[in-house]
């Protein structure tokens, strides 16, 4: 005894509540009469003789006519069992597609994502899925219930409407092969999984912010790719098993492991820059960063970590962190633990890594690309490197003219096998012996490069934490030894004056690469040379000094040369005397001999108990030609008379630099005036020391000359 209501329900909300109203929502058609074995809507009229036999000619009704779009819900039953199942439906030539495309959720019984009585608008047909004709899933505001997933449930297109709540719960998983979208609530419980599947394109939009968060996702496509249309947070573990993810431009925040099985080809669309994408490391634990197959190349990283902890790189050959030629990595919270493996910015600015800091640095190797630049440009490029034991160990290397060709630098920290080395035999830095006692005993820096010429100088700055044998003493008692494969300790270069202390210690005039420690001075010294310098002075010299501090210094010897060797000495200047200097102290010797060509001068300081040291040795070339430069007053508080006596070239310059290299004052001189001289008012410069550089038209410098602002 079948039995049939057919209602029309895309004109209505909520139908499966009305279906008993007629009032309010009458069917469109229906047999609820007879007890025939057979009903429908078939043929013009009641006419028994159109049907399939006679006898059946009362239990069915005429077509209904129909128009695209329409939608109907249609009810068959057999009354005489209350059966639901064992007949067969023949819908003939009606064009029809019997499963909905899409199925919302409207519960207000419980939260059972299975339960097709919670869809509209099959009430009790199939449910969301990937199959051949099944309805994709959109989650909306009505119903007081919103759903649950537990086990594993397999949906095709997946929206949460505004007002809709999609809850997956712990342990279950969620398998989509079409689209998500998300305007509501997405919650994903602790080891839930979302798990994208098929063979199309597929796209995540809407928002999947730190409220809407993924717990694990895992891509695991047979073709195409998942393509990200807004920033994603990840709580768990993200696995890109096989297909791809089209990152879009877009943001990753990812607080478990990464895990990409195909290189380059499943992790795409990075971008380049601060506009293209970044992946943001910011979990509570140690994270692992795992990539097999090719070669992947990142945009922007950002080591973030929520507690600080490590971003542990694979020990695979595709498992270094390599970031592209306009990334940036942005070290944060968290260090990142490289092993035999490395991090490599392509990105040759300056500003393509930041100096890092004691809870956020590289543990292992790190490679920078150093390109060519315009001369008389200051450069700083940090390495911000450690390693396990020591904890950070900041590096950086300044650059005032580039390099003849580009190259790369990988950097790394060591720990001293053994107790640490004494300094190299060298009296220099002034009053510096770096032989006495042993260098920092934190270890030592390790920067090779993959190709430089003689002409590429270059300063290293070294920022030492974790030493336990610091003798102290004033800025200038320390400086930077070099090694050169196998070879001895040496301290090439030139020492920075007066010094910077530890922060960093600094050396300049650099050339190739090798391994770097940091030197300290032998003993308490007796002065703080701030600096020692020889100018003209009428038809003789002028011998200028300055002293930061004086511990029982008696006096200062002056000592001349004319050949750099035999030196004799000249004339005395006493000096603090017994006791310790209350600060700056300046001093200056004429020396009335006329000075017609080359001239060495050295200043010997002698201990009230007769111990005394030498200076560096300077030179004043007083021939015709030369382009000497006289600083009066010097020292100076306020201003400061820079005269250029001789004519000189077409398109020089003078240029003032700070003791750190920064140049402070440029101007063109007048290649008409037999003397040129600039008055420059320095009372609101910083206190230190001044070089000022007599520069030829194309930027070689032709006579240096130093003023100390009080």
């Amino acid at each position: 005894d079948y039995d049939f209501f057919l209602w029309r329900i895309d004109t209505v909300s909520n139908y499966c509540n009305r279906l008993n109203d007629v009032a309010s929502f009458p069917y469109t058609a229906c047999h609820w009469i007879d007890t025939y074995g057979g009903t429908g809507l078939q043929g013009p009229a009641f006419s028994a003789a159109s049907q399939s036999g006679s006898a059946f000619g009362p239990a069915y009704f005429p077509m209904y006519p129909v128009t695209g779009g329409e939608t109907f819900l249609l009810m068959v039953s057999d009354w005489s069992n209350n059966s639901t199942v064992g007949y067969s439906i023949d819908f003939g030539t009606t064009p029809l597609t019997v499963n909905p495309s899409t199925l919302y959720w409207q519960s207000a019984s419980n939260t059972d994502f299975n339960d097709g009585n919670n869809w509209l608008p099959n009430c009790n047909a199939a449910l969301p899925g990937c199959g051949t004709g099944v309805a994709s899933a959109v989650i909306t505001s009505i119903g007081a219930i919103s759903p649950v997933i537990t086990g594993t449930k397999t949906v095709k297109d997946l929206t949460i409407n505004p007002g809709g709540t999609l809850t997956i719960a712990t342990g279950a998983t969620l398998e989509i092969c079409g689209n998500l979208t998300n305007y509501g609530s997405f919650i994903c419980q602790p080891n839930s999984t979302v798990k994208f599947i098929g063979n199309t394109a597929q796209a995540v939009t809407g928002t999947f912010n730190t409220a809407n968060q993924f717990h694990h996702v895992i891509v695991d496509k047979t073709a195409n790719a998942v393509k990200l249309n807004t920033n994603v947070v990840i709580g768990g573990n993200y696995d890109i098993i096989a297909g791809a993810v089209n990152n879009n431009n877009k943001s990753t925040f990812l607080a478990g492991n990464f895990s990409n099985f195909n290189g380059a080809a499943s992790y795409t669309g990075l971008g380049t820059g601060l506009g293209g994408s970044t992946l943001v490391l910011n979990g509570a634990a140690n994270q692992n960063f795992i990539n097999l197959g090719a070669t992947l190349t990142l945009n922007n990283v950002n080591i973030n970590q929520s507690v600080t902890s490590s971003v542990i790189l694979g020990a695979g050959a595709f498992n270094d962190l390599n970031l592209n030629n306009a990334a940036v990595l942005t070290l944060t919270n968290g260090k990142i633990v490289t092993g035999a493996r490395r991090v490599y910015l392509a990105n040759n600015a300056t500003t393509a890594c930041n100096p890092g800091s004691t809870i956020s640095y590289v543990e292992g190797n790190l490679r920078r690309e150093i390109p060519v630049f315009p001369i008389a440009t200051t450069r700083v490029y940090d390495l911000p490197v450690g390693n396990a034991a020591l904890g950070y160990q900041r590096i950086s290397l300044a650059y005032e003219d580039g390099p003849a060709t580009p190259y790369f630098v990988d950097a790394y920290f060591n720990a001293w096998a053994g107790l640490p080395p004494n300094g190299p035999v060298a009296l220099e830095c002034l009053f510096a012996d770096w032989s006495v006692n042993p260098t920092f005993d934190h270890g030592y820096w390790t920067i090779n490069a993959s190709a430089t010429s003689a002409q590429d100088t270059f300063e290293v700055r070294a920022y030492p934490l974790g030493y336990t044998n610091n003798i102290g003493g004033p800025p200038n008692a320390y400086s930077i030894m070099k090694r050169e494969g196998a070879g001895p300790w040496t301290m090439q270069g030139e020492c920075i004056y007066p010094g910077t202390g530890l922060a960093p210690v600094s050396r300049g005039k650099l050339v190739n690469f090798s391994d770097f420690g940091i030197t300290q001075f032998g003993s308490p010294l007796p002065i703080t040379l701030l600096y020692f310098d020889a100018n003209r002075y009428g038809d003789g010299a002028i011998c200028q000094w300055s002293t930061a501090s004086e511990i029982n210094n008696d006096y200062f010897e002056v000592w001349r040369s004319y050949n750099g060797n035999d030196f004799e000495k000249i004339g005395t200047v006493a000096g603090f005397g017994p006791g310790n200097s209350p600060g700056n102290l300046n001093y200056s010797f004429i020396d009335v001999e006329q000075c017609d060509a080359i001239q060495y001068y050295q200043l010997k300081q002698v201990d009230i108990d007769g111990r005394f040291q030498f200076s560096n040795v300077v030179a004043l070339n007083c021939s015709a030609n030369d382009k000497a430069i006289n600083l009066v007053p010097n020292p100076t508080s306020y201003k400061i008379n820079i005269s250029i006596q001789p004519k000189i070239v077409n398109g020089a310059s003078i240029a003032v630099k700070d003791m750190y290299g920064k140049t402070v004052f440029l101007q063109k001189l007048n290649p008409e005036a037999i003397n040129n001289l600039i008055t420059l008012d320095v009372s609101q410069w910083a206190s230190g020391i001044y070089n000022v550089e007599l520069q030829s038209f194309d930027g070689e410098t032709r006579s240096t000359a130093r003023f100390v602002k009080q």
